[in-house]
């Protein structure tokens, strides 16, 4: 499936998703606000319990236990630039509302990765989706590594089909230059299943080919001679004592 199939798909499942009954925010029925919810800069959310446990494992976990009785939770560490997205969201289920805003690169990663961290696995994929459009040639090594960081398997195969389809570019680029040899390895593999390749064009890290300037000295001084004719003995002998004196 590609992005565009699964941003269609999105879209539809929202819009059947749609109630007759005006979506709950979290700033309704504020007189019942049981927890508040602690963040850096001595930021802080007022939100209601029953409503964070219903919708996230995270929460449910916490206040069934140890913390059933507290008013507060201590997520210091965690902005609220970040954190009011999930929030809001576990309220309204509103994912037009997502996709409609405006992301930087780096915002994208970092509420990506707080999304794993609480496990908001449905906003995370709608995160994901977001950044895939954000794919470039010179940035595909970069995103590419992140979704294997992090488990994004949306993001993690938009990204390997963006560098399927633009290889050539890519390299050009040197794009990929400094990614991670296991990335690389799972890559090559997706690579040669995307266009049923078996045994040839095998992607692999920089540190191992074989560099510009070695290739160009190995060949400076090759001629071909198109009058004469040549001993295939004395000319593989030629070339084996090249490459060992290049060794």
């Amino acid at each position: 499936m590609g992005l565009q199939d699964l941003i269609t798909a999105l879209k539809k499942n929202s819009e059947k998703c749609q109630s007759q009954f005006e979506p709950f925010q979290r700033t309704d029925y504020a007189e019942l606000y049981d927890v508040t919810l602690n963040l850096d800069a001595d930021k802080e959310i007022r939100a209601h319990k029953c409503v964070l446990m219903s919708r996230l494992e995270y929460f449910n976990m916490m206040f069934n236990h140890s913390w059933s009785e507290t008013d507060s939770v201590n997520l210091k560490s965690v902005s609220i630039d970040y954190m009011l997205p999930i929030i809001d969201f576990l309220y309204s289920n509103n994912i037009n509302e997502i996709r409609s805003a405006k992301y930087s690169d780096n915002y994208l990663y970092n509420i990506i990765t707080i999304c794993d961290q609480f496990f908001v696995i449905d906003l995370k994929t709608i995160f994901e989706l977001i950044a895939s459009e954000k794919i470039s040639v010179k940035n595909c090594g970069e995103i590419l590594e992140f979704a294997f960081t992090y488990n994004c398997e949306i993001l993690k195969n938009c990204c390997m089909q963006f560098i399927s389809l633009n290889f050539s570019r890519i390299l050009e680029y040197r794009s990929l230059e400094g990614t991670d040899p296991n990335v690389l390895k799972q890559m090559n593999k997706f690579y040669r299943q995307f266009f049923s390749l078996e045994a040839y064009r095998t992607i692999t890290p920089y540190a191992n080919a074989i560099s510009d300037e070695d290739l160009e000295r190995f060949v400076s001084d090759f001629t071909v001679n198109l009058q004469g004719t040549r001993s295939p003995d004395e000319d593989y002998g030629k070339q084996k004592l090249k490459a060992k004196n290049m060794k």
